[in-house]
């Protein structure tokens, strides 16, 4: 999972990128541990965060070669 990357490029986006060529399924989690959001990505897509309200959130990686948590900020 080392090759999963999260971009933030502004506070309506997330970028994620997923290398080695793996399907990856994505959860939104606030600090709460409550389920925001649930997707599955391949390669690179953007996730809308515009309706979040400004807080610490989690997104949670998980595929075929293990799990990537990254905190972000949305202000």
């Amino acid at each position: 999972m080392q090759n999963v990357r999260l971009i933030k490029t502004n506070d309506d986006y997330l970028t994620l990128i997923a290398g080695e060529a793996e399907f990856l399924n994505i959860n939104l989690y606030d600090t709460m541990g409550r389920l925001l959001r649930a997707s599955k990505i391949y390669g690179r897509q953007r996730i809308n965060i515009r309706d979040l309200p400004n807080g610490v959130y989690f997104a949670v990686a998980s595929g075929q070669f293990g799990t990537f948590v990254k905190k972000f900020i949305k202000y």
